[in-house]
């Protein structure tokens, strides 16, 4: 009886680090995504910024 529950145990202890590990996989997996979206905004907020600023600059340069 007591080998059975210490067995069943180890099992519970296994199948928590396998979901565990899963839970960590899928968390990095999210975070990995939505930080290289934030890069990929950055990026167009910088393409933006320079294109109304020689967008103005030229205005500046006609007046």
């Amino acid at each position: 009886m007591c080998a059975k529950k210490n067995e069943n145990n180890v099992w519970n202890f296994v199948y928590g680090f396998v979901y565990l590990i899963a839970f960590i996989i899928v968390v990095v997996f999210i975070l990995k995504n939505s930080f290289e979206r934030r890069l990929f905004n950055i990026y167009r907020y910088e393409y933006y910024y320079d294109y109304f600023r020689i967008h103005f600059a030229s205005q500046r340069l006609d007046q």
